[in-house]
């Protein structure tokens, strides 16, 4: 019997968009890649160059759109949307494309307020769509084994979780002092752009039924005007400053010199869509990421810490920007039989009975991102989408067979970070039954 190929749609070619796609790459003998949505027209065509090496299509196969609602009229040419636009944005693509019946994979967050989350739900659910959430930590080899770990008992009761994500200090500089989650009116809170998946791990972890109450404090602490060095005198652009040489936040550094000595990566993807010295030196210059990290117009938290409450247990998460790892989350579970200390790569087991520790290094290909994560997310929801449409399995099983995690997840764990967020600008600590207020 011949395989019909799933079609999918990308709404959005930035980094995650383009993540998502090479990671569907591996699932190419049922699956491609065959529309793009970006109004950037030098974004759109890399894109569609590497769908066609990906997916081993013409690149004339590949439809190109200016905007989404081309697209929408175009929607029986589509099984599958990937939404990797703007978090601001995800609801109107999300809900429009689901009410034309197709599955969904949304970059996290699934939106910037509650409303929003709470509309796509009902599309979602009205429609009997798949809805894969961009919490990629949920899918990566290390968070997999961990979880199953914690399911059989290995720590006996879980009975408090300390996890603290190191943004990195110029990956947060890069993203929420001088890029597109610098402030909260354009995009939306740091917790909810950066650390939404963290809390979700959490969830996943302890049960999110069992959330009781939760407290928060954080603030925008150190990248303001107030904590500019004297020495960097009327500068407000790091090309101009006298400390763009010694600064850890210098744009030079930062961007400049590690592109002219071959470490050109996604920051400087973002910087300029031609990646040349002149270009580079031009968005410095001119753009947003070449002004000083205390110059800037952000306005999120720059460190901030969750407590919860799973009724008699506890939770805690920190997301601090001021750290030498990027991204490289660090866990420690204790339980009535145990603890377990991770850091992303390797999970250290220690047994109160035997007092034999144990170390276990869950296996990662090199190439894929968040510890393994996008490429399990992304094929998740492509074996799902395979499960309805090729073999004809219902959309509630496929959901709980593949991508594990259901829209009542995902909207009870983006409800768990606004409450922290109100917790953090009440003062208080609120109820997980209590509405959200802002």
């Amino acid at each position: 019997m011949s395989i019909k190929k799933v079609r999918v749609l990308v709404v959005g070619c930035g980094n995650r968009g383009e993540a998502y796609t090479r990671a569907l790459r591996h699932a190419k003998e049922y699956i491609e890649v065959c529309g793009l949505v970006e109004p950037n027209r030098v974004r759109r065509e890399k894109m569609k160059k590497k769908c066609g090496e990906y997916f081993e299509i013409a690149e004339d196969v590949v439809r190109e759109y200016d905007d989404w609602p081309a697209a929408l009229e175009d929607g029986d040419c589509y099984d599958a949307v990937l939404v990797t636009v703007l978090d601001a944005m995800h609801r109107e693509v999300a809900v429009a494309f689901a009410d034309r019946g197709k599955h969904l994979l949304c970059e996290k967050p699934l939106a910037t307020n509650w409303d929003d989350c709470q509309a796509i739900y009902d599309a979602v659910k009205r429609n009997n769509v798949l809805l894969a959430i961009g919490h990629v930590l949920r899918y990566s080899p290390h968070n997999i084994q961990l979880k199953e770990m914690l399911d059989q008992g290995v720590i006996g009761d879980i009975i408090n979780i300390n996890h603290t994500e190191p943004v990195g200090w110029y990956h947060f500089a890069h993203s929420f002092v001088r890029g597109n989650w610098r402030r909260e009116d354009e995009t939306t809170f740091a917790l909810m752009a950066k650390s939404c998946h963290d809390l979700d791990l959490l969830l996943w972890f302890m049960g999110p039924e069992h959330l009781t109450r939760v407290s928060s404090f954080g603030s925008l602490a150190y990248f303001k005007t107030e904590n500019k060095p004297a020495a960097a005198s009327g500068a407000t652009r790091c090309l101009d400053c006298p400390l763009k040489d010694s600064c850890g936040y210098s744009a030079k550094k930062i961007y400049y010199d590690d592109f002219v000595t071959g470490k050109s990566d996604w920051k400087i993807d973002t910087l300029t869509d031609i990646e040349d010295e002149p270009h580079v030196l031009s968005a410095l210059r001119e753009g947003p990421y070449g002004r000083c990290v205390f110059e800037a117009d952000n306005d999120v938290c720059d460190n901030q810490v969750v407590s919860l409450e799973f009724g008699g247990r506890t939770a805690t998460m920190t997301m601090i920007a001021f750290s030498r790892e990027v991204c490289e989350r660090k866990i420690q579970i204790y339980g009535t039989k145990g603890e377990i200390n991770t850091d992303s790569n390797t999970i250290r087991l220690v047994d109160f009975g035997t007092q034999r520790t144990t170390y276990i290094t869950p296996e990662v290909d090199a190439e894929s991102h968040h510890g393994g994560g996008d490429r399990g997310l992304a094929l998740a929801f492509a074996e799902a989408v395979r499960d309805v449409l090729i073999h004809g399995n219902s959309v509630t099983d496929a959901q709980a067979k593949y991508i594990r995690c259901t829209p009542e997840d995902t909207l009870a764990s983006h409800r768990s970070v606004f409450l922290a967020e109100q917790a953090r600008r009440a003062g208080t600590v609120v109820s997980a039954s209590d509405p959200i207020t802002f």
